[in-house]
């Protein structure tokens, strides 16, 4: 709305907001400058100003130009502040669940090596807490990693030590392995107590020879001759007393030795 007043001669228009020129002395301006920078810091710190300046602008569509302008100030503004630990979660907070529509779709242009540079020596030394760990890891869950990005991983691994990879964390990091490996095994059969192969262990390879020379290398089920196998008569794995001995021992061919196993497991059922 307009109103107009005499004065002087002169009509003075006055109207909500009125744009005022810069004045032209330097020293002036400086002061001009000061009082609305005041102004504004008030005026910012007004709870009530905000939520007006808020319903104002709400459903009013930001060109890109605008935005532009909005990050380059406010990257002037917070350079060199350190945000505390209350606004860093507050920022968060409210872009938690956002989708940036922005970036849907369209794939990052790689860093130059000159940036990459830079991310690894701020990086350097900072190692993430286990709480970040567990993130990580269940942000991968799932996920299949390509051929060509477990050949890269093969290859940054390769030839290279704990000290190398992971610095001052290398010996905790043996440990972890370390640990990993045994637990993986724990509750599985030894090496020891596993059935030596044929040709293996002397033992086993001794009372096996007297087995066949004793059956005269002669399947005592059908009567075959040729490839022949030494069957124990009371099981390896339930009578390791009995497992060198000759008398425990029979010489059968492969196809009987699979009847003999049958019979010995249908045995051990009806002594149960």
């Amino acid at each position: 709305m307009l109103i107009t007043k005499p004065v002087t001669g002169i009509n003075v228009i006055n109207v909500e907001r009125i744009v005022m020129p810069m004045p032209k002395d330097t020293m002036k301006a400086n002061q001009y400058r000061q009082i609305m920078s005041r102004i504004v810091k008030e005026r910012c710190q007004n709870k009530e100003y905000k939520i007006k300046i808020s319903m104002s602008q709400k459903g009013h569509e930001v060109s890109e130009e605008t935005r532009k302008k909005i990050g380059f100030a406010n990257s002037i503004i917070l350079r060199g502040r350190k945000l505390s630990e209350e606004t860093k979660k507050k920022m968060s907070l409210s872009r938690k669940g956002v989708p940036n529509l922005k970036l849907r779709g369209i794939k990052r242009q790689p860093f130059s090596e000159e940036t990459k540079l830079k991310i690894s020596l701020a990086k350097k030394g900072k190692y993430p807490t286990d709480e970040t760990k567990k993130n990580m890891s269940l942000s991968h869950l799932g996920k299949k990693l390509s051929e060509e990005h477990k050949k890269k991983i093969r290859l940054f691994f390769k030839d290279k030590t704990y000290e190398e990879i992971y610095g001052n964390e290398a010996e905790l990091q043996k440990l972890k392995r370390s640990e990993a490996h045994r637990k993986r095994w724990e509750g599985k059969t030894k090496a020891s107590e596993l059935r030596p192969y044929q040709g293996c262990g002397f033992e086993y390879k001794d009372w096996r020879t007297a087995v066949f020379k004793r059956d005269s290398y002669t399947c005592q089920r059908c009567g075959a001759k040729g490839y022949i196998e030494a069957h124990h008569i009371k099981r390896w794995a339930k009578y390791p007393n009995l497992r060198y001995d000759v008398n425990n021992g029979k010489t059968v061919c492969k196809n009987c030795h699979r009847i003999e196993n049958k019979i010995s497991k249908q045995l051990e059922k009806v002594v149960r």
